[in-house]
């Protein structure tokens, strides 16, 4: 006598239905959507923090070039005297020859180069620093001398220049490059106000234009007092 085993769930395996189908799908699309979401905001976190390095090299190297060449202003020599002031300045409100936002700042003393690394005349470098297209350039005096960027990003400097009408050693007040031209043999200092530096690119989250700014301001005393 033959025995036939059956299995009695055999016949109850079936596939998939739609209805399942359709909620695996479902389920698929929200998690890839998730995870479009977060590759989304990593992206857009790593583009603002890159732009943040980016800004704060900028303003760093912004404001170093111009701290460093303010400083050796007047920097005494057998080329200098009769040359002029050693710092020059045009306030943007007045108009400068030059750049096309911010105030303009010129700087002399004693060097075989020039802002840009090209040899001067004598040994004297003057540099004139300035705005144009969001950018600092510098027009150095050597022959043949154009100007050139130094720093991207830069939309505004303003300076005002510390005045010692007592000639007792303290800066009285800081005035703007208009009220000082005829005394700039009584300015001590040079305070560079509102450098303001930009990012390039538009990013996420952030107001306005979506550039991230940064203002920084600084004060440079004279070492070498201005001669004429």
């Amino acid at each position: 006598m033959n025995t036939q085993i059956t299995n009695p769930c055999a016949h109850k395996q079936a596939g998939m239905t739609l209805v399942e189908a359709m909620i695996a799908i479902t389920i698929s699309l929200v998690l890839m959507a998730g995870v479009i979401q977060i590759f989304i905001g990593n992206r857009a976190t790593y583009n603002t923090l890159d732009s943040m390095s980016r800004l704060q090299e900028n303003h760093r190297a912004a404001m170093d070039i111009l701290v460093r060449d303010i400083r050796k202003a007047g920097y005494p020599g057998k080329t200098f005297t009769g040359l002029g002031y050693a710092i020059t300045g045009c306030d943007r409100t007045a108009g400068c020859p030059d750049g096309d936002a911010g105030d303009t700042i010129t700087v002399s003393y004693d060097s075989p180069t020039d802002c840009i690394g090209s040899a001067t005349p004598a040994g004297f470098a003057i540099n004139q620093y300035y705005i144009l297209n969001n950018n600092l350039l510098c027009l150095g005096n050597s022959i043949g001398s154009a100007a050139t960027i130094l720093v991207g990003g830069v939309e505004d400097m303003q300076f005002t220049y510390g005045e010692d009408s007592n000639e007792d050693g303290t800066v009285d007040y800081y005035l703007e490059a208009g009220n000082v031209a005829l005394n700039m043999d009584l300015v001590d200092s040079v305070r560079i106000a509102n450098l303001v530096v930009r990012t390039a690119e538009n990013n996420v989250g952030i107001s306005g234009d979506g550039r991230i700014r940064r203002t920084l301001s600084s004060v440079v005393l004279l070492r070498n007092r201005q001669t004429q």
